[in-house]
Parts: structure tokens; C-alpha cells; sequence
């Protein structure tokens, strides 16, 4: 896993979108984002514990399994990553450890305006994103009222439809493609990219350049105990092996490398 490039907007593309926090508005938050000055503030090995928020430990797995032997590589030398359904920043968050422990900066992607309100200030360092992954101009979306299980009508997992459709109130919102926000944002080099949206997790895969970034791990949520369930993992577990991924483990995500 390599350093990132910096979070910045593309001239030569349409104005900046006001729904994307880019550098400009990061400077609001940050006293300084230059590399001396962020690893001084890093805070100590000893509180690392202190910065999981996982909803299953994924971020220590990824950390302790594939990162702690290069330690002072990872924290000093900097690090991309994007998390789509990002929700508050926190709450479950599979980045916000390598946000704050290891001072990388990222992208964050959520559809719901209620949970974007916490994120402008738990993630200062990172571009955010209002709205969804998709091909599309726009998509029906299903803001649910519990935190974690909004996402796309069109592809949400037809057993927990059943649980929350009395609920749900159904709401337009806008797409943009990871193609699109890889490109607006100058990125060159991704190190982490986890996916978490309630079932369009794979169609949201297929907008993302693999031909001009390969992310070095993937984790993507999936759910599992039925035959609709499998055969979503076998579409997915399909597609990423055509771009030369394969998994490595499954905690709630699978999580995948090349």
C-alpha cells in the first residue's frame, strides 16, 4: 500500500459540485495538512485502541494482519482510502481508524443528509461525498430512520426489505460514478476502498476505473444465509476475480486483495 495523492478538483471539469468538500473546505477544519505537521499530531501507539470503530474489527484485522510490520511506513508516509455508505464517519466506520491513527486522508460517500452532518466534523481530512454510486442520473433511495440500513431501492436485499419497507420513506437522490469522483479528485492511487450500501455494493463496484487505479484491498459488505445471498457473492466474488482480486478473509466484509 502506497502514499495518496492530494484531495483536489479537476479545472478542466464542470465547477465543483456543491455537495463535494474538497481542499478548500478542509482548511476550515485543519490548522495544517502538511505531512511534518500531521505525524507530530498523531497520537500515541498506546491509544490505538481508542480509534477502532469496525462494526466487527475489520479495520484491526486489516491493520494487524497486513500493516502493523511496516508501521512507521503506513502512519509517516501517508495512505488513500474510500469508503462508500460511510454513514456518520463513526459509527461503524471501516476508515476512520486510518483517518485519525494513521493521518490518511479519503473519501466518503453517503446518500443520507442526516448522517452527513456528523461527518464534516469527525472527518475533517476527507472529501465528502452527498448522494449514491451509480450509473445513473439519479436512483430511488430508502432512508429507512435506522442508521446503517439505507440504500438503493432497486437492489435492497428483498429479506430485510421485508423488515423495514413499513418504515421507509422513498427519496430521490443524486448519482455520481467512482469513475467520475476518482478523476474529479486527481486520484492516482487508492490503498483501501470499502463498500457497505445495502445491496448495490456490486453495481457500485462497476463504476470504479480499475483499468486506471487498482486499489491494494477491497472490503465489501455482503449478507449471507440464503440462495438470493449466495449468488450475489458468487456475482461479486466473479467480477473482482476478473480484475485480479481474490479473498482473503470474511469479517461481515469480504475483504479482498490483489
Amino acid at each position: 500500500m502506497g502514499t495518496s495523492s492530494t484531495i483536489k478538483a479537476i479545472p478542466s471539469l464542470e465547477a465543483p459540485d456543491p455537495s463535494i468538500r474538497t481542499d478548500e473546505q478542509q482548511q476550515q477544519h485543519s490548522n495544517g495538512n502538511d505531512d511534518t505537521s500531521k505525524s507530530q499530531k498523531l497520537p500515541s501507539i498506546d491509544a490505538i485502541n481508542d480509534f477502532y470503530h469496525s462494526q466487527a474489527g475489520q479495520d484491526k484485522w486489516i491493520f494487524e494482519k497486513l500493516m502493523l510490520s511496516d508501521l512507521d511506513r503506513y502512519r509517516h508516509h501517508g495512505g488513500f482510502f474510500i469508503e462508500f455508505g460511510a454513514r456518520n464517519g463513526v459509527d461503524d466506520s471501516n476508515t476512520y481508524f486510518f483517518e485519525h491513527f494513521l493521518g490518511w486522508k479519503g473519501l466518503l460517500i453517503e446518500a443520507n443528509p442526516s448522517e452527513l452532518q456528523d461527518i464534516v466534523s469527525t472527518r475533517p481530512d476527507s472529501a465528502i461525498i452527498s448522494g449514491a454510486i451509480c450509473s445513473s442520473d439519479s436512483v430511488t433511495f430508502l432512508y429507512t430512520g435506522i442508521s446503517g440500513l439505507d440504500g438503493d431501492k432497486a437492489s435492497y436485499d428483498s429479506e430485510r426489505y421485508k423488515e423495514i419497507q413499513h418504515r421507509a420513506k422513498e427519496v430521490q437522490v443524486k448519482c455520481y460514478t467512482l469513475d467520475y469522483l476518482t478523476q474529479y479528485l486527481q486520484l492516482d492511487e487508492v490503498d483501501i476502498m470499502t463498500v457497505d450500501t445495502e445491496g448495490s455494493e456490486l453495481s457500485a463496484l462497476q463504476t470504479f476505473p480499475f483499468e486506471r487505479i487498482q486499489p491494494k484491498l477491497i472490503a465489501v459488505e455482503l449478507l449471507v444465509g440464503n440462495a438470493e445471498r449466495d449468488e450475489d457473492r458468487n456475482k461479486l466474488e466473479s467480477f473482482m476475480k476478473t480484475k485480479g482480486y481474490k479473498v482473503c478473509t470474511y469479517i461481515v466484509h469480504y475483504i479482498m486483495i490483489r
